[in-house]
This record gives structure tokens, sequence and C-alpha cells, in this order.
């Protein structure tokens, strides 16, 4: 994943998050989710948490 950094006016902070969420494809939102996740919950020093996932597809008609 490659990270950039966008500068602007405190303003304008939402608008720049909102464009780049709406720009990344479902796989890189997941890998955003996960990574923030590891980073939070730190997996590595409390290996007495067991780590469950369960991923689901979801078919809506129309789309």
């Amino acid at each position: 994943m490659q990270r950039t950094i966008q500068v602007g006016k405190l303003e304008e902070q939402d608008e720049i998050r909102r464009r780049s969420v709406a720009s990344l494809d479902p796989n890189e939102r997941v890998a955003v989710v996960l990574e923030m996740q590891s980073n939070y919950l730190r997996w590595d020093l409390n290996p007495h948490i067991e780590r469950v996932v369960k991923i689901k597809r979801m078919n809506f008609k129309g789309v």
C-alpha cells in the first residue's frame, strides 16, 4: 500500500478524507481497516486474544 500525504486547510480536511476513501476499491478498503485494527489492537503483543473473522459476500439486486 502506498501512502499519500495531502496538504490542505483545516476546513477542507473532511472533504479530502471523503475523496480519498471514495477512490479506494473494496480490497483496498479492507486492507486499510485490517491495518488500522492491527495497529490499534496489537495482536503481536497480546497472543491471548484470538483473532476471528467471518467474511460474507452480500449480493444485492440491481448492483
